[in-house]
């Protein structure tokens, strides 16, 4: 089951980024997003988050899918469960 959910949901991330014009390589976009992290820096009394910045197709892929990446920088207390 857990395999063709995901060539469902790989499929349909397709879809949706061609319906823009937008193709992407899956091994690629998988490294991408490997790469998307926050970061938690403590910087005196000013603990905040740093996110790295989206490489290749990473910000079309979201944006395909209706998800927001966010402020680069969010401070604590800003969305953020952990802190």
């Amino acid at each position: 089951f857990s395999s063709f959910l995901a060539l469902l949901l790989l499929h349909e991330l397709r879809q949706r980024m061609a319906e823009r014009g937008w193709t992407f390589e899956w091994d690629r976009l998988k490294e991408d997003l490997d790469n998307l992290e926050d970061i938690w820096v403590e910087n005196d009394a000013t603990p905040f988050w740093i996110r790295s910045t989206a490489r290749g197709d990473v910000g079309k892929a979201l944006q395909a899918v209706g998800v927001a990446l966010g402020p680069t920088v969010r401070f604590a207390g800003e969305d953020n469960p952990e802190h």
